[in-house]
């Protein structure tokens, strides 16, 4: 089969065009390549590629792509898996021999003819011969790039069917005779990252080569998606008791949840929505932290990721976090061509104390980087399988943040080092699409080009709003840079700065700016003030009763005055146990007037804390009502009865009395509940609660 293979890829390479349908070969080349030797292969091998392209054969899932069939299956419309890249051309696009370029990379691969179907009770993948390809052209002209954005949108949200196909779909916008945007849309189960540059790399290297009339300067592919799915399957049957043994002792015990503040509650069930805000690393930067690197003998890549996990766990206070890292899944260099859903992540589990130097750690996390690169291979999700975790819909199983730095292809080194590329002609440049699935709670996801590190902080629109990755990349970034400050990995990393000097401002200065004009009085003064303004207004209602601010402020003057003659002055605590009533309202103005600090004492309360209450507070004075006395601990306090005593406070004056009490002096002391232990009075002086009253006022 692979023999037949690489014929039918040689032919692609040459024009030649394969029609099943017709039983027929067809050439469309330059006429110089039809060579002797080119007809003789055409004759001698016709009916065997023929059979070969109306044939299908079928083969086993990968573990990752069982993954995510079975999250297609429980959600069939969501487009969280797939994987777009659109771009704008600018020139004078040839859109059939576009459209043929497109033909040649689905004969080229077949990843892009393979559908997943159900055959004996299981899934299995499905090779198509032949297939064509799917393109769709779109009148344009005149549209916005708001409007060409929202377009590409509903393009890439089109659902995908597994079963039937096909998983490969490009759309051609053409916007003028020399203004288009080609979007090319697959599900992530038939390719990866690696593979979409790869796609495009060879997309504009058929472009270019057919335009020019040349050869195509392209490999033959020796190794295909089957030839991989056997490898993995040979390879777990061989390998999997070693390469189980290490992850079991990675990730034995219970495994630390990633704790990050959320500006929205987390769902029960996660939506895969996400957002992102691009990280730029400028080359001057990039250049300290690869001399960094190499001073601490480590790669550029170990360094980012302990700055990443550092982050991590500066934001949650954990001391243990867990990050995933993308590996392409081509440990064999024979796949490296392959197109295919070959990634595979591995899992970072890292100890974090805030003693330890970022030196120690970087070296930690070095050696254990090493180790878990050494065991790649064993499959993400048989490893679910075997640990099996509690499952949590709301959150990705074992880790959920990941850290990528890709190792760019041509067509990434050309599409992010710069403002584009030049094909044939075309001005080519990628759009950027904010098209991002929130799989994990955050990613960071890194390339390296010849501007500096490019790339971006994605996040889970179910948790986090834009503003909040954009203050996370910030930290990032300003993170790196006091990383190359002179004896900054000797510091502990509990020393070591993530707030740019905008936020140390913002918290130390603007959050701090705490001057304000407010009235330098007593609560009693401000209720005096407020009388004069308006004395027969009504001030409080109970029930039927009510009292306007003159009545009850002259209320209060009376029991200030009775409790000044009981030697009632600042700094005395007065003990109120009334009912909510009038008189709990004038008692406790009262007790203020006087210049004392009132504590209230609930009358529901077990008769434990209230005895307990009135012997720590040692109220001299316990002002109550008539039918709760005698349920009243007794103690040395005075008691008065503000209803069945008004007889004698009636006597004293009206007028507002005089006291000594200023602003700093006690207000009040209210015990705490006690459920961690005794209760506690705390305490609040005058100044602490007008400036509350006051603020809340203008607040709100």
């Amino acid at each position: 089969m692979i023999y037949t293979n690489q014929i039918i890829q040689q032919l692609c390479l040459y024009g030649i065009h394969l029609w099943p349908e017709e039983e027929s070969i067809a050439y469309d080349g330059p006429e110089h390549w039809l060579t002797d030797d080119l007809l003789m292969l055409l004759k001698a091998h016709k009916a065997l590629l023929l059979n070969s392209l109306q044939s299908a054969r079928t083969i086993p899932l990968s573990y990752g792509q069982q993954g995510l069939w079975t999250i297609q299956q429980q959600e069939p419309d969501n487009s969280a898996y797939t994987v777009s890249v659109a771009l704008a051309v600018h020139g004078q696009l040839n859109r059939t021999l576009l459209r043929t370029v497109i033909q040649l990379l689905v004969n080229r691969h077949e990843s892009l003819r393979t559908r997943f179907v159900w055959q004996d009770e299981q899934v299995v993948q499905q090779i198509l011969g032949y297939q064509l390809a799917t393109i769709e052209e779109i009148p344009a002209v005149g549209w916005s790039d708001a409007e060409r954005d929202e377009q590409l949108r509903v393009l890439h949200e089109r659902p995908f069917d597994l079963a039937q196909g096909p998983l490969f779909r490009t759309t051609i916008l053409q916007h003028s005779p020399e203004q288009h945007t080609i979007l090319l849309s697959v599900h992530h189960i038939v390719v990866d990252g690696w593979s979409i540059y790869q796609l495009i790399d060879e997309l504009l290297t058929f472009y270019r080569d057919l335009q020019a009339g040349q050869p195509v300067d392209l490999p033959i592919i020796t190794q295909t998606y089957a030839d991989y799915v056997a490898w993995q399957c040979d390879m777990i049957q061989r390998d999997e008791a070693r390469l189980w043994a290490f992850w079991q002792e990675q990730l034995q015990g219970e495994l630390p949840v990633l704790q990050l503040p959320t500006d929205h509650p987390r769902p029960a069930i996660r939506s895969l929505r996400g957002i992102s805000h691009p990280v730029q690393i400028p080359i001057a930067l990039t250049t300290r932290l690869k001399e960094l690197a190499k001073q601490q003998q480590c790669t550029l890549y170990t360094l980012l990721l302990t700055a990443y996990q550092l982050l991590l766990a500066r934001h949650t206070g954990q001391e243990e976090i867990l990050v995933s890292l993308a590996t392409a899944g081509r440990s064999r260099r024979s796949f490296d061509e392959v197109v295919g859903y070959l990634t595979s992540p591995v899992v970072l589990r890292t100890l974090l104390r805030p003693d330890q130097t970022f030196a120690e750690l970087l070296a930690a996390v070095k050696v254990r980087t090493l180790a878990v690169m050494d065991h790649q291979d064993y499959p993400f999700a048989r490893l679910v399988e075997q640990l099996n975790p509690p499952r949590d819909p709301s959150r990705t199983p074992i880790a959920q943040s990941s850290f990528v730095l890709q190792r760019s292809h041509r067509s990434q080194e050309q599409f992010q080092a710069s403002e584009g590329s030049t094909v044939a002609n075309l001005q080519v440049r990628t759009i950027p699409l904010p098209l991002f699935a929130g799989q994990e709670d955050i990613a960071l996801e890194l390339m390296e080009t010849e501007e500096g590190l490019h790339g971006d902080l994605k996040g889970s629109a179910d948790l986090f709003t834009p503003a909040t990755l954009e203050q996370v990349a910030a930290r990032f970034s300003h993170l790196l840079e006091a990383l190359t400050q002179d004896d900054m990995l000797q510091r502990p990393i509990a020393q070591v700065p993530i707030l740019p000097a905008a936020e140390w401002e913002q918290l130390l200065v603007t959050w701090n700016d705490t001057v304000a004009n407010y009235p330098q009085g007593c609560i009693h003064e401000l209720f005096e003030a407020q009388v004069a303004r308006t004395p027969d207004a009504v001030a409080v209602v109970c029930e039927e009763q009510q009292l306007s601010y003159a009545e009850l402020n002259s209320r209060a003057n009376q029991v200030a005055h009775q409790l000044q003659a009981l030697g009632v002055g600042p700094e005395l605590l007065v003990g109120l146990c009334v009912e909510r009533s009038l008189e709990m309202v004038v008692g406790l103005l009262g007790i203020l007037k006087a210049g004392g600090a009132y504590v209230p004492l609930d009358p529901s309360y077990p008769q434990e804390r209230l005895a307990f209450m009135l012997t720590d507070a040692a109220v001299p004075v316990l002002l109550t009502q008539a039918h709760l006395r005698a349920t009243l601990p007794t103690t040395g306090a005075q008691v008065i009865c503000l209803d069945a005593d008004w007889g004698t406070i009636a006597v004293q004056p009206t007028t507002n009395p005089v006291s000594a009490v200023q602003p700093e002096h006690l207000a009040y002391v209210i015990y705490t509940s006690g459920s961690m232990g005794r209760p506690k009075g705390a305490m609040n002086a005058h100044c602490g609660v007008v400036n509350r009253l006051l603020w809340m006022q203008d607040t709100y």
